[in-house]
């Protein structure tokens, strides 16, 4: 859930940043701070890390528009002063967590439980992996590992993960250059959004099997085909714009 919430914030925030229609701009305002209400209260901290990427994003793409950094930087001045206490608990826990024994340390910081938990699982598979190194050991065929790369590369090996990252590269290009043909504004909102949207799921995949979870996948590849076809869209427009005219 929080991952299919920070990719529809990508999504708005790419519409804000681009269509300057004031009904429009305060529906998605409002729908965001919706969706930043239940995104926190998912309690899920690759969703977090996710977000927090997403500003990051949002931050470098827009560093020569004043204004937009401002709003970044005040949001996150804001976030830890007006985050519930359970939201506050749940990133603490991380690294000031109660420990029960057998966790494991960075330096002087003991991680929590669960964290511990998942790092053992990511070593355990990768550690396995040498012995089929080409092409893992099948689909569905190995033990579960909550991270999208570990996954990857236990189940379908080197091959799997040179395969996963091309897919990436082309729908981080394709999209880029939709992103840059289109002059209306809702179409190239929607283009940037999906491209903030990918950054964003590409770090929710650090800690979540993100590209195999329904509930994300569906809006994600729905907005990747709408965005693949804005060229072609863009250019029907053109054509049929011009024999109106000639008409």
């Amino acid at each position: 859930m929080g991952g299919y919430l920070v990719f529809l914030l990508a999504i708005m925030t790419g519409l804000l940043l681009h269509v300057q229609i004031g009904p429009i701009r305060i529906a998605l305002l409002v729908l965001g701070g919706f969706a930043i209400l239940a995104l926190m209260a998912t309690l899920s901290r690759s969703s977090y890390l996710a977000g927090a990427v997403l500003l990051v994003a949002v931050g470098l793409t827009q560093w020569r528009r004043p204004r937009v950094v401002t709003v970044l930087l005040l949001i996150i001045a804001l976030i830890p002063l007006f985050a519930p206490e359970n939201v506050k608990h749940r990133v603490n826990e991380t690294f000031f967590g109660r420990q029960y024994g057998g966790e494991i340390k960075v330096g002087a910081v003991g991680l929590d439980l669960s964290t511990t938990e998942r790092l053992k699982s990511w070593a355990y598979v990768l550690k396995d992996w040498v012995h089929d190194p080409i092409l893992g050991r099948g689909i569905t065929g190995y033990a579960w590992a909550d991270a999208q790369y570990v996954k990857i590369i236990g189940e379908t090996g080197l091959a799997g993960i040179i395969a996963f990252g091309f897919i990436v590269y082309r729908l981080w290009r394709c999209a880029r250059e939709s992103f840059l043909s289109q002059t209306d504004p809702f179409a190239k909102g929607l283009a940037h959004g999906f491209l903030l949207g990918l950054i964003a799921m590409l770090a929710h995949g650090v800690g979540a099997n993100t590209f195999i979870i329904i509930r994300i996948m569906e809006p994600f590849w729905l907005c990747a085909g709408l965005v693949m076809l804005l060229p072609t869209l863009s250019a029907e427009g053109e054509v049929s714009l011009k024999q109106e005219e000639a008409t």
